[in-house]
């Protein structure tokens, strides 16, 4: 059985804890690094920020967070929490 909840990583693979974050990041965002730290990865003009992995645990700047390369991400609102999948 599974415990699935929206936005949440169901299994994450390759990750790495304890990074520092130097903006905000929700579950689920593209992060890279900025040559300060870790923030959401964006490709604007002037702030090219290549996604390098996703955030698994939300934060801001300051905070440390954790990252997966890949993961299985839910986001579906038609599954039944507790559900067999």
């Amino acid at each position: 059985m599974a415990d699935l909840t929206r936005g949440n990583f169901i299994e994450a693979q390759a990750i790495s804890r304890g990074l520092l974050l130097n903006g905000t990041v929700s579950v689920g965002d593209p992060v890279g690094q900025d040559g300060t730290g870790w923030v959401r990865a964006a490709a604007i003009a002037g702030a090219n920020i290549s996604c390098q992995g996703f955030a698994v645990t939300a934060g801001v700047s300051g905070d440390t967070f954790t990252m997966c390369e890949r993961g299985l991400y839910q986001t579906s609102t038609t599954l039944t929490q507790g559900a067999m999948i």
